[in-house]
């Protein structure tokens, strides 16, 4: 069926998000306000951008949330942001189908230094990340770049992606979109094709 995927990398290769969390639980506290790791965590898994647009609201806050949690976020660290499992066995069997790995993610280029982290990188044909420059998913810039530069086929392309704005970034780019959704956060939303671990892939193929 498919031979390109395109990966989102937060959430969807990497299991980011509780550091995430636990960063903008830090950058809070640091501003005298107590919030749980698991009340943050649902606006985290809809967008960083949610999540900063809601606690600068409830909070008064300005720019100095966004730069505390920058602060905590951003030294990579491997032993807590990992791929989730089966990640690399799903990587090999699509390079062993003659497919190709592509990353898109809003995250900046510490996506480099994680992936190297656990020899991620050889699997990976081109990196797109907030450094280039893109508008935002759900626009499709970023992916028709990938499919023109690389000359994919369209119908063999597919994005994977655990949000709603990775799956219609997809639609808008003309392809298909897989939703990575091991906790079942979006049950109402109909992706193409849906998965809840990497050992699913091989039904991609």
């Amino acid at each position: 069926m498919f031979l390109n995927f395109i990966w989102d990398f937060d959430g969807t290769l990497y299991d980011s998000y509780p550091h995430m969390a636990e960063s903008f639980c830090k950058a809070l506290s640091a501003l005298g306000i107590d919030q749980s790791v698991a009340d943050i965590m649902p606006f985290i898994k809809i967008s960083m951008g949610t999540c900063m647009r809601h606690y600068k609201a409830k909070y008064n806050l300005g720019e100095e949330l966004r730069e505390l949690y920058k602060k905590f976020e951003a030294p990579v660290n491997c032993d807590v942001v990992r791929p989730f499992p089966g990640l690399e066995e799903a990587l090999g069997l699509i390079s062993s189908k003659g497919g190709k790995n592509y990353i898109y993610t809003h995250r900046n280029n510490s996506v480099f230094e994680y992936i190297r982290c656990y020899s991620l990188d050889k699997y990976f044909d081109d990196i797109i990340t907030s450094e280039d420059n893109f508008p935002s998913k759900p626009a499709p810039d970023a992916i028709l770049y990938l499919i023109e530069k690389h000359n994919l086929d369209k119908d063999k392309t597919i994005m994977m992606g655990d949000r709603d704005i990775d799956i219609q970034a997809a639609w808008k780019a003309g392809i298909k979109g897989c939703l990575f959704d091991p906790d079942n956060f979006y049950p109402d939303f109909r992706a193409d094709y849906s998965i809840k671990s990497m050992s699913e892939i091989a039904k991609l193929l």
